[in-house]
């Protein structure tokens, strides 16, 4: 009987993940600078050779803000903001009506209210960050600009040939 139940619901999940896969690929065919995440670890590779070469020879090497990354659009902050307000919103009310429901399989169990909570905490928080970088985002100092810089708040920046002509000169 295990058996008749385990290779079926492997296969699902095959099909499940494979479907998922396909999808991902499509998205990523279609959505604009394609490549920017490689580009930007050979170029962040090619910085920590360069430096170690010259901390090597004793010199001290900066990226400077060349790597660092820039800040998103309004828009998208906007976005991401309301994605994650309905996702506060959304967790616990569905953790309560799990409790509720008297023929599910978490019916009266105080793991459900404790999981809703704390999703419904963890993504109130991101809420007031994305909020708060959004409209801090301009000002460019102070810890929006260390947070904008450094996570997947700020989008990726790779030096082009422009860039490398202005500091060729």
């Amino acid at each position: 009987m295990t058996i008749a139940v385990f290779f079926p619901s492997l296969m699902g999940v095959g099909i499940l993940v494979s479907g998922a896969l396909l999808l991902s690929d499509l998205v990523r065919r279609y959505l604009p600078k394609r490549g920017i995440h490689r580009r930007h670890r050979v170029a962040m590779g090619t910085f920590g050779v360069v430096a170690g070469a010259a901390t090597w020879v004793g010199k001290e090497v900066s990226a400077g803000e060349l790597l660092d990354r820039a800040p998103r659009s309004r828009v998208t902050y906007s976005s991401w903001a309301l994605a994650s307000v309905a996702a506060a919103l959304i967790i616990p009310i569905a953790a309560a009506a799990a409790y509720r429901d008297e023929l599910g399989l978490f019916h009266a169990s105080p793991w459900m209210i404790g999981l809703g909570t704390a999703g419904g905490v963890v993504f109130g928080l991101l809420t007031v960050l994305i909020a708060t970088v959004a409209a801090l985002a301009e000002k460019k100092r102070g810890p929006t600009a260390w947070l904008i810089s450094r996570t997947a708040l700020g989008r990726l920046q790779v030096p082009d040939q422009d860039t490398k002509r202005r500091l060729e000169t």
